[in-house]
């Protein structure tokens, strides 16, 4: 499901990334993504997922105002969770730690350049159908997680109401 995101849409997503990251560093909160502990900038990891988020709360039709995510928080609704890819062949990424029974969506875009920003909202998936065995790698120095292909996620149109 292709989305897109105008000015006021990333404005909103940046200013939730921006807070994510004030309130990282007030409550003294790690991380969660491993490629912010290794490699990537937390300012754009924030604000990246802040974007995914909007666009799956508009691929949805619901408000997101973004104050839900905080440590120990779903991102969306009671047991939600986006995660963001800029791979150009990109995988849902669920961890061991993550709920079974939260849901996952996987959203990929960029490199972004222009406005609208066009996100691809691709599937989604439970936690515990996600770990699998023969997803589980450990792509350089990270740590394990499944990496579920695209074409095993559930297709937006048969999300239950998890809202």
């Amino acid at each position: 499901m292709e989305i897109e995101l105008g000015k006021s849409e990333v404005e909103h997503a940046a200013h939730i990334g921006i807070r994510r990251e004030i309130w990282n560093y007030e409550h003294k909160h790690a991380h969660k993504s491993i490629v912010v502990r290794t490699n990537g900038c937390a300012w754009e990891q924030n604000i990246v997922g802040a974007i995914g988020e909007v666009a799956v709360a508009k691929a949805l039709g619901i408000y997101y105002d973004g104050e839900a995510n905080r440590k120990g928080q779903p991102d969306l609704g009671s047991r939600t969770e986006v995660r963001f890819s800029k791979m150009r062949s990109p995988s849902l990424i669920i961890r061991d730690k993550d709920d079974d029974d939260s849901v996952f969506i996987l959203v990929s875009g960029g490199p972004f350049t222009s406005l609208p920003l066009k996100v691809t909202v691709h599937g989604w998936m439970l936690g515990k159908n996600g770990k699998k065995k023969k997803w589980l790698k450990s792509p350089g120095k990270l740590p394990p997680a499944y990496f579920v292909p695209i074409d095993k996620l559930k297709k937006m149109s048969s999300l239950p109401e998890v809202l």
